[in-house]
């Protein structure tokens, strides 16, 4: 049964946003850490202190969610008026118990505890902080999950589960004890007062990280019972709160296993949960930067071992109707580099390409297994980084291998990748500006042609351009299709469809060639090619468009581009697809009983047709831009609310006939 008060305050609220969870972690999609600026005992102790200006940075990158880790315990706590016992403290020796350092650690003392939340708040100015920092990520359309995390946090609230020494010092206090009851409540309180502040926020804006990382100390019984103390803290605090959702740890296991130790007694106790994992093995390559740790290459053994591990995840969120968050990853700075000194690790570190690649793998795996995610950054002082944090005036970043001041805002290989690639209809990486220039496409010689393929650097038309350097020719028969640039298999039906591309390209004068040609490769085997006409180059770059029109079903098409007819040097850079269909002028009514309703939509429409329950479609904007195809759907609740509103065409396969028809979604 669900928390009963959760419910009737929610009666009582029936106007209240009611976001479920799985669409808040489609919406949060993939994002950063905000690390050790507000995790710190003092912000700008870790790293400098946060501006506007990183959440524009973050925005017009693409990053949707940002994780902002705080430290609470730095925020002040104890009222003015603050009661121990009954008896009223005075200002002046409030700070004696300052971290409940005043009430005994013993067993069997929590009956001599009769504090209550109310013995503690947090401070204002913290808080104020924290709200304005919260607000410029809002302002930028990034959601914020708001993380309770830190030191002081580990020390005086984590850590005093832990029957154990840590680093020499017992910060342990018996579940029975005085201190432990106070402790909870610390904690609550904390939560209380931030739930407070919060609560009126859209819950698709901000999302409540109760604990970072509780399991390596606290068990999987005692975090279940303060996950349900903290999801009762927050939920009466009422408004917006009432289905925000919130993020939970399970306790007592590996970091990557902890939701499976969250009770089936959390996951029904509330609708509005969110559970998270982080990631950070194998440790001997992600933290290679430190002595004990040396291993510097992403191996397939590893991608293996995460593939399997995120589909039990997957397969855990399923069964269990929870969807999942990956808080934190990431691996070393390539070869230990320090940003903000400017120095090379003195035990070396990933190779960068190993690094690029963990960060690309994980990001994907998370959004295929559709978790959101939230990669770790701690700015250029840490041994992790991904924004050099370039909206401090006060801070700067040097290159430890030129020593010049790096005035990019990123480590621009690792955020492409946590971003993935930009990815046309038919062409992947068509900038070739997504990780490398490698990146989806390679070059092949036939005949004994010999040519190179590298970025174009000083020559690119925007960032990176390819460069073929086509230094001598096939020894027979040669021609256009001995040096080939190709592009990765397209998988999607183009029969019936209209392809347009656009791209740019030139020649060098130094080295002049005269034309290439562009052409499809159709299907996965056999010889069936659209080859364009013959395109010539000059020494600038210039738009080229070809077209294509495609009348047979293949399994597979691939973009390649012809440049073995003579020697010399070729450009390419910014290609751009269309897709249209071939007829998509006319609107076919020859089939008046197929009817859409309702339309206009807000976003499901159902079909009437007296022989079909399954079909076929094309979904196009009102330039004929292909938006997606579905294959054997239900005639019945098809979901268009992904789609902007607007006018958009449907081309529709119905019994060997193409019926198009125009809706229009609101």
């Amino acid at each position: 049964m669900k928390n009963i008060l959760y419910l009737s305050l929610l009666f009582l609220n029936p106007l209240i946003s009611q976001t479920s969870s799985e669409e808040i972690v489609n919406l949060m999609g993939r994002g950063i850490n905000m690390g050790n600026v507000l995790s710190a005992p003092t912000e700008g102790n870790w790293a400098y202190p946060v501006y506007e200006d990183y959440f524009v940075q973050l925005s017009d990158e693409g990053f949707t969610n940002i994780r902002i880790p705080v430290d609470f315990y730095s925020g002040g706590f104890l009222t003015p008026d603050y009661t121990l016992n009954g008896s009223q403290r005075s200002n002046i020796n409030i700070d004696d118990c300052a971290n409940n350092s005043c009430f005994s650690s013993e067993a069997n003392t929590y009956s001599n505890y009769g504090g209550s939340l109310d013995d503690y708040s947090v401070n204002e100015d913290y808080l104020d902080r924290v709200q304005q920092i919260v607000d410029w990520a809002i302002t930028h359309n990034i959601i914020v999950v708001l993380d309770f995390h830190g030191n002081n946090l580990k020390q005086e609230f984590v850590y005093t589960f832990e029957n154990e020494e840590i680093n020499g010092v017992n910060y342990y206090t018996n579940p029975t004890s005085a201190k432990r009851l106070a402790d909870i409540n610390r904690f609550k309180s904390i939560w209380r007062d931030i739930s407070n502040r919060f609560k009126d926020y859209p819950n698709d804006q901000l999302v409540f990280d109760i604990i970072n990382e509780p399991y390596f100390s606290i068990s999987a019984n005692e975090m279940d019972e303060l996950n349900l103390e903290v999801i009762s803290t927050i939920r009466s605090t009422g408004s917006i709160n009432l289905t925000r959702s919130i993020i939970i740890n399970g306790g007592g296991a590996s970091s990557w296993e902890v939701p499976f130790e969250i009770s089936s007694e959390v996951l029904n106790s509330d609708d509005y949960l969110i559970a998270t994992f982080h990631y950070y093995q194998p440790f001997n390559f992600t933290a290679s930067s430190r002595e004990e740790y040396n291993i510097f290459e992403f191996s397939q053994t590893q991608k293996d071992l995460i593939t399997d591990r995120f589909s039990q995840l997957k397969n855990w969120s399923e069964n269990n109707d929870i969807p999942i968050y990956l808080g934190e990853f990431g691996a070393d700075n390539e070869n230990g580099v320090n940003y903000f000194v400017g120095s090379v690790g003195e035990f070396g570190g990933p190779f960068n390409s190993d690094r690029v690649e963990y960060h690309r793998f994980i990001a994907e795996e998370a959004i295929v297994n559709d978790f959101a995610f939230s990669a770790w950054c701690a700015s250029n002082k840490s041994t992790k980084t991904i924004n050099l944090r370039n909206d401090n005036p006060n801070n700067s970043s040097i290159d430890p291998y030129t020593g010049d001041v790096i005035t990019e805002n990123w480590i621009n290989d690792v955020k492409e990748a946590l971003l993935g690639c930009p990815v046309d209809e038919l062409i992947q990486n068509p900038d070739f500006d997504c990780i490398s220039i490698n990146n989806s496409w390679s070059l092949t010689n036939y005949g004994g042609a010999d040519a190179d393929y590298t970025d174009a650097f000083e020559e690119s038309f925007q960032e990176s351009s390819s460069f073929i350097n086509v230094q001598s020719l096939a020894t027979n028969n040669s021609g256009f299709n001995k040096v080939i640039l190709n592009n990765v298999n397209y998988n999607v039906d183009l029969n019936g469809k209209t392809v347009n591309i656009k791209f740019y390209a030139k020649t060098a004068a130094v080295e002049p060639a005269s034309s290439f040609k562009v052409r499809i490769k159709k299907g996965s085997t056999g010889n069936n090619y659209s080859v364009s006409d013959e395109i010539f180059l000059s020494n600038n770059y210039e738009l080229n468009e070809v077209e294509f029109d495609i009348n047979q079903y293949y399994d597979s098409y691939k973009l390649q581009l012809l440049c073995g007819n003579e020697t010399g040097y070729y450009y390419f850079d910014s290609f751009d697809v269309t897709i249209t269909d071939i007829n998509m002028s006319v609107q076919d009514n020859s089939n008046q009983n197929f009817k859409i309703f309702p339309n206009p939509t807000n976003g499901l429409i159902n079909l009437s047709s007296q022989s079909l329950s399954m079909i076929s479609f094309d979904v196009f904007t009102i330039e004929g831009k292909l938006k997606k195809s579905y294959k054997n759907h239900s005639t019945e609740n098809i979901d268009f609310s992904y789609l902007e509103n607007g006018v958009y065409f449907i081309r529709f396969y119905l019994n060997n006939k193409v019926v198009v028809r125009k809706i229009i979604k609101k």
